[in-house]
């Protein structure tokens, strides 16, 4: 940055910028040229309009007007005497419309904390507006800036998406995991002794299982789901599996699996099922926290969230996020590709190869193939400098990877195929731990994890208070919820003593009920009878999950 100063010199047309040897604005006419650039956009309702260097806001009030109510201006500036320029000239009407975000920093990267959610995920498309040559100062941040809030507001509407799809079985799910939290470990309590190894079921797993069966030992092995039967199948046991898959079809995962002696590290929203599977002790809860809730905040306020993470999308990418949460130390990943290539999803023996696999018939084709050609394909760069074959979705969870990896000298990429990570390359295990340098020390270590403060036969009394403590607080916090929803169904049913105000405050309370629609009004009594539906059918799920916890009491107690 410059510690030059501009200059407001007046002309005929109004007053323009000189700064470092250049005018910023038209010598001659600033305003009207500003104001014909604007006069030929068009721009569309919900648009993020970003305005990269507005000095003095020469066409802005004329661009407001253009702008409809579900739009939003952004207004930035990355060169310090400029931003001092704009603070002082600018109007102060234009600052005061609610539409309307100033922000100035050194960096772009500092940037992205100006931008809350709620300002992106709003909008439904970005449009960048050029009204003075201060953007050519710094032309390449802005357009970094720019394709950041496109990815933002690209990931903000497909987790709306997916929230329409999912938000029922995210809440139901942790309803139904809600009891098993006391008789769980804390993930904090996880001590890791040895370098962690995170694996996919991607198909560059392959190469690495003959070097992993000879340096098991040296290593603690965090598997996803997926990887579980290929690891298993190649005699190669593991110590923690993460899952956070919500739906019934994890379980094809675990088929033939002996789930006793792994940890388990479960996302809170997913399939209650499969956490059944694991040893309770092992299990250990963290939480994604996939959408906003009332009923989040006030399990948060009772003390029942495990550990959060953000949410990642893949389960790959949320087991690197973990293995960098229990363990400060090195940590390597494989089988991450997020690319595929045709006929080929995954590496030999994870579920969804065996299953197309036993599917098969001779006149029904390769259905993984078609399935493959089906997808809307991207061509990007891999890491050998080729070319490899993704798709949006894929590529998404890449970026997350990527944002992991980004200012982290910890983690290491052993994956020889698929879409770059960011992530420095190693050739194999065995350079992983001359890297981690703990080579000795993994081999000299007669355990790869412990359970810190007491083992996992060991029962004290300190943890059964502990565990008694959070028993009672699950169950009042269901029984909170269940009173809540017999209030709102009383207020929804009985039209005569209905009053609006206290039916609006309880249905905001209870915002899971429409978290995949729009919030009801009090006077709609089509939106009314959805919510007593969804009432009723929250009532079943708390009621079970009750019973569940008091079965699991006295089992333990």
């Amino acid at each position: 940055m410059t510690t030059d100063s501009p200059s407001v010199v007046p002309t005929t047309d109004g007053p323009t910028v000189v700064y470092r040897g250049r005018n910023l604005y038209s010598p001659a006419t600033p305003i009207t040229a500003c104001r014909r650039r604007v006069a030929a956009l068009t721009i569309p309702d919900h648009s993020l309009v970003l305005v990269p260097s507005p000095l003095l806001g020469h066409g802005l009030t004329d661009l407001l007007h253009k702008c409809g109510p579900g739009c939003r201006v952004l207004l930035v500036e990355l060169e310090a005497p400029l931003a001092a320029l704009a603070r002082q000239r600018l109007p102060a009407a234009l600052l005061d419309d609610s539409r309307v975000t100033f922000c100035a920093a050194e960096r772009v990267q500092e940037l992205e904390r100006c931008f809350p959610l709620e300002l992106r995920s709003r909008c439904e498309r970005v449009i960048s507006v050029n009204l003075s040559a201060g953007s050519q100062l710094h032309s390449r941040e802005y357009t970094q800036l720019l394709h950041w809030l496109q990815d933002e507001i690209r990931r903000a509407w497909q987790n709306r998406i997916t929230t329409i799809h999912m938000a029922r079985l995210w809440f139901r799910n942790l309803i139904a995991n809600l009891p098993l939290l006391p008789v769980s470990r804390p993930i904090t309590g996880v001590a890791v002794e040895r370098p962690v190894l995170v694996l996919g079921a991607g198909p560059s797993l392959e190469p690495l299982l003959a070097e992993l069966r000879r340096q098991r030992d040296q290593l603690f092995v965090m598997a996803v789901d997926t990887a579980l039967p290929v690891l298993v199948a190649h005699g190669i046991t593991v110590d923690a599996v993460v899952a956070l898959e919500p739906q019934h079809a994890n379980l094809g995962d675990f088929l033939g699996v002996d789930c006793r002696a792994p940890l388990l590290l479960a996302d809170l929203f997913s399939y209650p099922a499969v956490v059944r599977l694991f040893t309770p002790h092992h299990t250990l809860f963290f939480a994604s926290h996939p959408l906003d809730s009332r009923l989040i905040d006030k399990l948060q306020a009772h003390g029942l969230m495990p550990l959060q993470i953000p949410p990642l999308g893949s389960v790959g990418v949320a087991a690197v996020k973990l293995a960098t949460c229990i363990y400060g130390g090195p940590v390597a990943f494989a089988g991450l590709d997020f690319a595929y290539a045709d006929g080929k999803t995954h590496a030999r023996g994870a579920p969804m190869l065996q299953r197309q696999h036993q599917t098969a018939r001779r006149l029904s084709g390769d259905r993984i193939y078609t399935a493959c050609l089906a997808r809307p394909r991207l061509r990007q760069p891999d890491k050998q400098g080729g070319r490899c074959q993704t798709d949006m979705v894929l590529l998404s969870y890449a970026e997350q990877l990527r944002s992991l990896t980004t200012g982290s000298p910890r983690l290491y990429d052993l994956g020889v195929c698929g879409l770059p990570t960011g992530a420095p390359r190693l050739d194999g295990i065995a350079e992983f731990l001359r890297v981690a340098g703990t080579s000795q020390i993994g081999a000299a270590s007669g355990l790869s994890c412990r359970l810190r403060a007491t083992s996992v036969s060991a029962t004290t009394a300190a943890s059964h208070a502990a565990a008694r403590q959070q028993t009672a607080t699950v169950r009042a916090a269901l029984d909170e919820q269940l009173s809540l929803l017999a209030r709102i169904e009383e207020q929804v049913t009985n039209r005569a003593a209905r009053d609006p105000q206290i039916l609006s405050a309880l249905l905001q309370a209870a915002d899971y009920l429409y978290a995949e629609t729009s919030a009801p009004s009090a006077g709609d009594e089509a939106s009314l009878r959805r919510m007593l539906a969804a009432a009723r059918y929250y009532r079943i799920q708390i009621g079970r999950a009750l019973r569940n916890l008091e079965r699991l009491t006295a089992r333990r107690f």
